[in-house]
């Protein structure tokens, strides 16, 4: 937060032409809170450490389930090699160690397909690719 205060003032007093006065004012009243919520953290953190029990914690994770459909986009080679990283990796409860059954998980499908479209523009023609974002269980 300090650095975004920071980059703050020097977008202020550089681009939008503020006088430094008013800059430094304003920037001051922001490091005013961000430093005295930092303290606080910081004096919480060395007096007491950071007490965290992971048979008491719920963990929220994410999970993406990547699609790739059929299209002329995607050759041998490539869905090969995106088969092979799908399968080898791994999964965020065991990569982190956290206990299986204190883990939820929401999840999302992403399907890749490939669109072809041509747009006419000045009497040329170019083709733009993208992806669909599907939504499903």
């Amino acid at each position: 937060m300090v650095l975004t205060t920071i980059l703050f003032c020097v977008v202020a007093y550089g681009r939008w032409g503020w006088s430094l006065a008013t800059a430094l004012i304003v920037i001051a009243s922001f490091l005013l809170i961000d430093i005295s919520f930092f303290s606080s953290n910081i004096m919480k953190i060395a007096l007491e450490g950071l007490k965290l029990d992971p048979q008491d914690t719920t963990f929220f994770l994410g999970r993406e389930n990547l699609l790739v459909a059929k299209g002329p986009m995607w050759s041998t080679w490539r869905k090969r090699l995106f088969a092979f990283l799908s399968r080898n990796s791994q999964d965020a409860t065991r990569f982190f160690r956290i206990p299986p059954n204190h883990v939820v998980e929401l999840g999302i499908q992403v399907e890749f397909r490939w669109l072809h479209k041509k747009y006419f523009a000045n009497g040329s023609t170019f083709e733009i690719s993208d992806a669909r974002r599907v939504v499903g269980s």
